[in-house]
């Protein structure tokens, strides 16, 4: 009876059909990287991730995300990174509106100790803003917790650099900006050892969802050429926005819900923002086709996921409470059918990254995998590890999975020296 609940409501692995969702997958990525009409914009990032000895020194950076601001400076010695020192802020424009130039100059001032600790800045930021060639981009929006009045088109480390120079120093920065997901990806590069793989894929699995990957800069076709010269480019795949997986009724109903119907479509069914609310939406209809007698509060909206994790491990929360003791292994079985579709989905985009670069045969790929929801689901990561096995079986991609410490910060200082 669960299977059939699960099945009906697109809840479950099966539903999802490796080669085919892996096809249609590939086929978004090509148009996307040719300009063509496609839900993956595939945008290039300007930065490439090869690096040549890296000499001794210190690299400033800042990390721009969520309501956070972190700066600090990291330190390579040997080629490595030995020394990650950093201050953690509430993120300028969080707590009131700024213009565009108090919110500079605020993050210039913050930044001020570290100054004089290097010649070169990595800045995340984690923002919507267009990648130009010169490793600037311009701002498009910030989210809702922060205003910042004036910024749209702004670019940031033009901007930076003005704000730093009202502060009376006279000292030249060279800069380069780019995305948490890159950052991810270029901190997991250089916290491993990079001859061990075959590449990478940055990939980011927390409130929200995004990947990006190593590609040929040749086959970035809507890129016809300028000042990019490297062989290869990160592109930022926005795997969030991707709208080929199909929903089903639940699914639809939490997007139907939510600020921006229809956008960002594998996201509302994959991170951590959405899960607790498809599950939330998965017990009442339960209850209400008998597959369970536990009645969950119509007001209630979401399951937030420490409680969903909480449950898994026969811990007290939220779902403890709601759920009577004839219905717990029910809703254990449809809890860990969403795990598994999401799982799925995930291994649909890895397996389509490594089968298009033709990647991960002679060696494998490195995940290099962040977010608080794939981070502290233990039974989310179990059913990954099942799924790139399956992954590998049906296409022989292997993946291996790493995390890496203060992955934004390292990642930023490595495409600041190697770009």
């Amino acid at each position: 009876m669960v299977m059939q609940f699960l099945k009906r409501y697109l809840l479950a692995s099966a539903c999802y059909d490796l080669e085919t969702e892996v096809s249609r997958f590939r086929e978004e990525m090509q148009r996307g990287l040719k300009g063509e009409k496609s839900s993956l914009l595939m945008i290039p990032t300007f930065v490439s991730p090869e690096a040549g000895e890296i000499a001794p020194q210190t690299v400033i950076v800042l990390d721009a995300g969520g309501t956070n601001l972190r700066v600090g400076a990291v330190t390579f010695s040997g080629g490595v990174v030995t020394d990650v020192d950093f201050q953690k802020y509430p993120l300028p424009g969080t707590s009131e509106p700024l213009t565009k130039t108090a919110f500079f100059d605020a993050i210039a001032e913050k930044l001020a100790p570290y100054l004089d600790r290097g010649s070169r800045i990595g800045f995340c930021f984690s923002y919507a803003a267009d990648c130009m060639e010169n490793h600037d981009a311009k701002i498009v929006a910030f989210c809702k917790e922060v205003t910042v009045t004036g910024a749209e088109g702004a670019e940031i480390c033009k901007e930076l650099s003005e704000a730093i120079r009202r502060r009376g120093i006279q000292k030249t920065y060279s800069f380069v900006q780019l995305n948490d997901t890159v950052a991810t990806q270029l901190g997991g590069m250089a916290a491993s050892d990079r001859e061990s793989y075959g590449g990478y894929i940055g990939f980011i699995l927390g409130t929200g969802l995004n990947g990006c990957y190593t590609e040929r800069t040749e086959r970035i076709k809507k890129y016809t050429g300028g000042i990019y010269r490297a062989e290869n480019m990160i592109v930022n795949m926005e795997a969030g926005c991707y709208s080929g997986f199909e929903k089903g009724a639940l699914d639809r109903a939490v997007d139907a819900q939510s600020a921006i119907p229809g956008d960002h479509q594998a996201e509302k069914m994959m991170s951590g923002a959405y899960l607790g609310k498809i599950l939330c939406h998965a017990l009442k209809a339960a209850n209400e086709e008998g597959v369970t007698q536990s009645a969950i509060p119509q007001e209630l909206s979401e399951i937030p996921m420490p409680d969903v994790n909480a449950f898994l491990a026969n811990q007290p929360g939220m779902l403890d409470a709601l759920i009577a003791p004839q219905d717990r292994e029910t809703v254990r079985a449809i809890i860990e059918g969403l795990y598994s579709r999401t799982a799925r989905l995930m291994a649909i985009i890895f397996a389509s990254v490594a089968l298009h670069t033709g990647q991960g045969t002679s060696k494998p790929m490195c995940i290099v995998l962040e977010g608080s929801t794939y981070q502290k689901s233990p039974r989310l990561q179990a059913h990954l590890a099942e799924e790139l096995e399956t992954v590998r079986q049906k296409f022989g991609c292997r993946f291996e999975i790493i995390q890496a410490e203060n992955p934004t910060l390292t990642g930023s200082a490595y495409a600041a020296v190697s770009n």
